[in-house]
């Protein structure tokens, strides 16, 4: 079977691979990050939000109809000389034989490439560049414990007979793999705040109010219908999500993650970023559809926070299902992105802004329609189908202009993808000024005055990733009010991250004092705990304290302190040998405080 390549380039396909690989999809499992006022369903193919309810929920509407990962690599170097990884034979997946075959030539050039997972909507496939490691369900989580087993049995997010797994969580120990007969928390633990490094972990205390813990990795990035574009670049990405129910986080979201390249070559010109697609609002908290729009939202991005977001532009209060009601401005944020590897004039004013050798943090941002999304063919097709059903042709430079648009290369474009993809200060007049890496906020607007479909592709780079080289690509879901409260929680976001995921809200002043000067409960330690666990409490002024623990059911099984104590510190211990392994609640009280944290007991 013959297939034409670039350049008329002629190549044999070779089935040289009898080898079969696991069905990817039964790799695949879910996760809530659901204890602050954000909640997020997460799945473990690149795809941290719309593949199911909670889409984002923030108040009274879901927002988040798709967040996916994307790192693109180049095809040629700046002299026009084909990288080693863009040459050769390539191992491509057949999804339809459910196994590896060697595809190519020796001399076959495959271009730049892009893994993302965002662009196929394959019914009941979505056959995405990344998907969960191999082996996840025996090594990262348990796949005999489902969304519907355990959520929908409570009545939460979905139904009982919802088969997906569940990622690991801390909440929920059944999630964790069991290794003879013993689970283990597959995950990292929270940062020992004494060690200079900040590098050391503290066995058995978690970083949030639930973590949860995942990886992925582009192998099978060869299972596009177009079989003479696109391949593996060979990373896999360490994720660990948090929610933290401080409010100080409530609206929140976080995900570390490291990048590991685990492929021989040594990359360079890497983009990583993000394809993130926002409906202000895309449903009620309910799930319904009702009065949704998308029609007259906007977007912009603060490039001092490192963060873009989408808003809707007359806050819509003439839906009946909004009112008066605040609708979010939805966020991403950059917490942490390689070095970049070359000087870059971001704004494009002919100063130089990034050194080699810096942080890179956010360089690129640009909108594209929908129905003209990078890759895609629909043109007029409204109606359908649709490139990316896995059955529509997709663009013959799918994988090319994906990258261009993460890297701002303006070089050799069509006039279509000119028009579609890099936008001027007046929008596409021809006129004014063209930053290839930033779209102008001021041209969508002129061109756009009552709002557009918002969607964008935001990313870092360049980088280098030599081989077994890992580097940091940590980032954050932000909603909030307007554009001062983002900005705000922003700001949070980067000192919680800056202090390894420790929220700070009871200091004094003067921490030498040794005045209390407020009312704080503290996470107990260690948690989770097996099977004795402490609880300390701090109160500004003595009275009656008394400190519960409660079960999921929200019964109370013991009373630790129901007496009168003196302003300071204290501690409680708690021995949980007479109950069941599971979560519990400890609610502390006194005067007019009142608060509730949760603590998990794993025999």
């Amino acid at each position: 079977m013959f297939k034409v390549v670039n350049r008329s380039l002629l190549f044999l396909l070779i089935i040289v691979n009898f080898s079969f690989a696991d069905d990817p999809l039964s790799e695949r499992a879910r996760a809530y990050l659901d204890t602050n006022k954000l909640k997020v369903a997460v799945e473990n193919y690149g795809i941290f939000s719309g593949t199911t309810s909670p889409e984002g929920l923030w108040g009274d509407f879901q927002y988040i109809a798709n967040l996916s990962l994307i790192v693109g690599i180049p095809g040629k170097d700046k002299n026009g000389n084909p990288y080693p990884w863009a040459m050769g034979k390539k191992q491509r997946y057949d999804i339809d034989e459910n196994r590896f075959i060697e595809t190519g030539t020796d001399t076959t050039y495959w271009g730049p490439t892009v893994s993302e997972s965002w662009f196929d909507r394959t019914p009941a496939l979505e056959r995405t560049d990344w998907d969960a490691v191999q082996n996840s369900k025996e090594t990262l989580f348990n796949p005999d414990v489902t969304a519907g087993s355990y959520y929908g049995a409570r009545g939460m997010y979905t139904n009982t007979e919802d088969s997906w797994p569940l990622i690991a969580s801390s909440d929920i120990p059944d999630t964790w793999p069991d290794s003879a007969g013993t689970k283990i928390w597959p995950g990292h633990w929270a940062i020992d705040p004494n060690d200079p490094t900040g590098t050391k972990e503290l066995e058995g205390e978690f970083v949030s109010d639930k973590d949860i813990y995942f990886e992925i990795d582009d192998r099978f990035a060869t299972r596009d219908i177009d079989t003479t574009q696109g391949y593996p670049i060979g990373l896999k990405v360490e994720v660990s999500g948090y929610s933290f129910a401080d409010t100080v986080a409530e609206d929140i979201l976080f995900f570390n993650m490291k990048i590991i390249n685990t492929s021989e070559y040594n990359y360079e010109g890497v983009y990583a970023g993000f394809y993130f697609d926002v409906d202000t609002y895309s449903r009620l908290a309910t799930g319904s559809y009702a009065g949704r729009t998308n029609d007259d939202d906007m977007m912009s991005y603060n490039s001092e926070l490192d963060f873009a977001y989408i808003y809707d532009l007359d806050g819509d209060h003439s839906n009946p299902y909004v009112g008066d009601k605040k609708l979010a401005y939805s966020a991403l944020k950059f917490l942490n992105t390689p070095l970049s590897s070359d000087s870059l004039d971001l704004n494009n004013d002919g100063i130089v802004d990034v050194l080699p050798g810096d942080k890179l943090g956010f360089t690129s941002w640009h909108w594209f329609d929908w129905y003209f999304r990078p890759g895609a063919r629909d043109l007029s097709h409204y109606g359908g189908p649709w490139s990316g059903d896995g059955y529509t042709p997709v663009a013959k430079n799918k994988e090319e202009i994906q990258y261009k648009i993460l890297a701002g290369d303006t070089s050799n474009l069509s006039s279509y993808d000119s028009t579609h993809y890099f936008h001027s200060s007046n929008a596409n007049s021809g006129i004014g000024r063209i930053n290839p890496r930033f779209d102008s906020v001021e041209g969508l607007l002129n061109e756009y005055p009552n709002g557009l479909d918002c969607i964008f592709m935001m990313a870092s780079g360049p980088f280098r990733m030599a081989a077994g080289e890992s580097v940091p690509f940590s980032f954050c879901l932000i909603m909030g009010e307007d554009e001062n409260e983002l900005a705000v929680n922003a700001q949070s976001a980067q000192n919680i991250f800056d202090n390894n995921f420790r929220i700070i809200t009871s200091l004094d002043n003067n921490p030498n004092s040794g005045k209390v000067s407020k009312y704080v409960l503290n996470q107990n330690y260690p948690n989770p705990f097996n099977p004795e666990t402490t609880i300390g409490f701090s109160i500004p002024k003595s009275g009656q304290v008394t400190l519960s623990v409660y079960n999921v059911l929200g019964q109370k099984v013991c009373t630790l302190l129901n007496e009168y104590k003196p302003a300071g510190d204290h501690q409680v211990k708690f021995k949980a040998s007479s109950f069941s392994s599971g979560v519990y609640y400890y609610d502390l009280e006194i005067d007019d405080f009142h608060q509730v944290k949760k603590m998990l007991y794993v025999k």
